[in-house]
């Protein structure tokens, strides 16, 4: 599963409530969060369905993994080793796959961390749901420079961030995973959510082995912040000052008069 393209922008809503926001945009901390503390109870952990793959699917996955540890295995010791595994563990037993969910979950919740944006910054339920009914705030990232320091600052450190678009299904699906790479299956399961949630149009930022952890990224990557149609004097007042200080681009998020939608003003704070 290859990284996408992205665009050169893409937005965070946040809440001015929300400490861990807060950070956000006045510390430069980004934080990436394990499944637990994510809002849909489905999110990243849509069962892989072991018990769907062929037996000729199953045995050729063992002789693989079987040949990757054992490399000086004649072909037919490869076999025979394979099939002995296969029978010791049966992925197809009833009372294995219903446990698998729940191992799948645990072991999710311990290795990964999500940070998620969206492509769009005026979806008007997106501004409901996560920026306090439209008294928060959109921030955006200049993704050059969020990539610069994925792939700098990050590999630096020896932390794999890794990305793609949600995919948004109208059913739950059924996923064998050895009809997919050895990527796909740690990938793909964090990537599928119902079409209930395509409003989000979700961009999906992974991070590797390192779940509930905050990063700082570099002045630049956060170059504009957006206001929400309610936000409250107080508020406006602080992001106004905020930008300020740090040299960030500043716009009013308003209701259309001919339309159900919002659009964007550039406020002047010079």
């Amino acid at each position: 599963m290859g990284l996408i393209d992205l665009p050169d922008y893409l937005f965070k809503y946040i809440s001015l409530c929300n400490d861990y926001h807060k950070r956000m945009i006045y510390n430069n901390e980004i934080f990436f969060a394990s499944i637990d503390k994510l809002n849909d109870p489905y999110d990243s952990v849509v069962m892989l369905r072991y018990d769907l793959a062929t037996d000729e699917q199953i045995n050729e996955r063992y002789k693989y993994y079987v040949k990757l540890d054992h490399p000086n295995l004649t072909d037919i010791e490869v076999e025979r080793v394979a099939k002995n595994e296969m029978r010791l563990n049966d992925i197809k037993n009833k009372d294995r796959v219903n446990g698998i969910l729940v191992k799948q979950r645990k072991w999710v919740s311990e290795h990964y961390g999500i940070f998620s944006m969206s492509s769009v910054n005026d979806s008007v339920l997106m501004w409901s749901h996560y920026s306090d009914a439209h008294k928060g705030i959109c921030i955006r990232f200049n993704i050059q420079k969020f990539l610069n320091f994925i792939r700098n600052d990050c590999v630096k450190e020896r932390l794999l961030i890794v990305w793609n678009k949600v995919e948004y299904l109208p059913e739950y699906p059924l996923i064998n995973p050895f009809e997919l790479t050895t990527d796909e299956i740690v990938i793909k399961p964090l990537l599928i959510k119902s079409n209930r949630w395509k409003y989000e149009n979700e961009i999906r930022f992974i991070l590797f082995d390192h779940p509930d952890k905050a990063l700082i990224v570099p002045d630049g990557v956060i170059d504009q912040i957006i206001l929400g149609c309610k936000i409250t004097t107080e508020n406006r007042n602080s992001m106004i000052e905020i930008s300020r200080q740090k040299n960030l681009a500043i716009s009013q998020s308003c209701l259309k008069s001919d339309s159900f939608g919002l659009e964007l003003n550039d406020i002047n704070i010079d």
